[in-house]
């Protein structure tokens, strides 16, 4: 886990499934990593 002033990243979990699920099929999401 890394703790910064504004933001903690840790690992991600089984609980994180449904959300990255949502987030990959997104199509503003997809459209903003094709930028990238």
């Amino acid at each position: 886990m890394i703790i910064g002033k504004k933001v903690i990243l840790r690992a991600l979990e089984k609980e994180d499934i449904k959300n990255c699920w949502k987030w990959i099929n997104d199509p503003e999401i997809i459209k903003g990593l094709y930028m990238i």
